[in-house]
């Protein structure tokens, strides 16, 4: 394999094309994080990390694709904040600022993601987020450390090598061609890739462009739909890929070398999201299907409209499931009912709770409430305008999700009962 035998060149950066500004949830970048550090993986080697979001928030484990890294689009740490969500994103060996390891069997990030989440955080039970490439990382862990986990989102997963007769089948030829010479020839494929990552060093645009050509309508719809989230697609990419490009290629041979018997994906316990596109060129929806009739606690959700890349705008909805999972029904449902009280103290009755299912919802809702706060404001007592104004509907969202999430059992038993008076 070389890098024009899949058609790579050094590409131009996508100028020209009309940018409506949406999506801004996710603008974000490993520079805004909160804290960025190396952490030992206990054999030498250091695990690059990423911090985003409050302190206090419910700690969810990120882990990139194929190639990716923390430096890619996250939440903004402002909707990290109105989730109740702490961030950390942790790059896999080889990929980003990691360290690299010659042989990456899919198991074998384990102890890294250990290494971070529970030995140098000290963390108890997190969720943990992934998305296509990563996402064999993730199950891994599910399945032989599900017990540190209380929820687990997968986007575009990938199932084991063995696990469907045709496990390429929907692939681009491209991708067909990569796991090929994984399997066959993993020799020219990490020659190849240290190619690639030399030209994304001079452009780090050059494999969003090459992909550009192959991806599905809603894929274009949302690298557009925002101002940012298409370079930063970019950076994360080139990023990933690292100064040689052998964690890319290392990688894609582990997870072409997974089979079904390495660790038993029946055995997952948590509960987990599956989202998946059914327009999506370059993980299959099937295998998304094939893991969820596997995973007995899984939720499934197969978008007509979805595609690869639209998975990074279902990323709200996604930490929101873990969030509420991992805070328990009776946090996530004080959480609603305090918001709408506090609301209605504020505004009056009738104002209508953003939805914990839509994260455009959300934005909409907190939209409407305050363009009618101000459009009403010369026809309310000073002090209530007042407060409308200090208080509006995002900012009490937030010190809800807060007060929610760090009560002790008392006082949230004492929050309970001043719903019931």
């Amino acid at each position: 394999m070389t890098a024009e035998r899949i058609g790579m060149q050094r590409f131009a950066p996508l100028s020209g094309m009309p940018h409506v500004c949406g999506h801004d949830s996710i603008a974000q970048t490993g520079g805004h994080a909160v804290e960025s550090q190396y952490v030992d993986a206990g054999d030498g080697r250091r695990i690059a990390v990423s911090v985003f979001g409050p302190e206090w928030g419910v700690p969810v484990a990120a882990i990139g694709g194929n190639p990716s890294s923390r430096n890619g689009p996250h939440p903004t740490n402002e909707w990290l904040e109105t989730l109740g969500v702490r961030l950390y994103a942790i790059d896999r060996a080889g990929l980003g600022d990691s360290d690299f390891r010659p042989d990456i069997p899919v198991a074998d990030n384990v102890p890294d993601i250990q290494a971070v989440m529970k030995g140098h955080y000290g963390l108890g039970r997190f969720g943990m987020i992934a998305r296509s490439g990563g996402t064999p990382a993730a199950e891994a862990y599910a399945a032989l450390r599900g017990d540190e986990l209380s929820a687990l989102a997968l986007t575009c997963a990938l199932a084991p090598s063995d696990a469907l007769p045709n496990w390429d089948e929907g692939m681009t030829q491209d991708n067909q061609q990569l796991y090929e010479d994984a399997a066959q020839s993993p020799e020219d494929l990490t020659a190849a890739m240290r190619t690639i990552a030399e030209m994304l060093r001079e452009n780090p645009y050059a494999h969003l462009s090459h992909l550009w050509k192959q991806l599905a309508p809603a894929d274009y719809i949302a690298l557009m739909s925002s101002c940012a989230l298409e370079g930063l697609v970019a950076l994360g990419q080139a990023k990933g890929a690292g100064q040689t490009g052998e964690g890319w290629a290392a990688h894609a041979a582990s997870i072409r070398k997974w089979q079904t018997t390495d660790f038993d994906i029946s055995g997952i316990q948590v509960p987990t999201l599956i989202w998946h596109g059914t327009q999506d060129p370059f993980a299959p929806p099937s295998h998304s299907e094939w893991l969820h009739q596997q995973i007995e606690r899984s939720h499934h959700i197969e978008d007509p409209n979805g595609s690869h890349f639209t998975a990074l705008t279902f990323a709200f909805n996604a930490l929101l499931f873990i969030r509420n999972t991992h805070i328990g029904p009776r946090r996530a449902e004080l959480i609603q009912s305090l918001f709408t009280q506090r609301l209605a103290e504020i505004y009056g009755p009738g104002v209508n709770p953003p939805q914990a299912d839509s994260s455009r919802g959300l934005i909409r809702a907190l939209d409407t409430d305050r363009r009618r706060s101000l459009a009403d404001i010369a026809a309310v007592p000073n002090m209530t305008v007042i407060r409308r104004i200090v208080m509006t509907p995002d900012k009490i969202y937030r010190e809800v999700v807060r007060e929610v999430i760090t009560a002790p059992d008392q006082r949230v038993d004492e929050l309970s009962a001043s719903l019931v008076q």
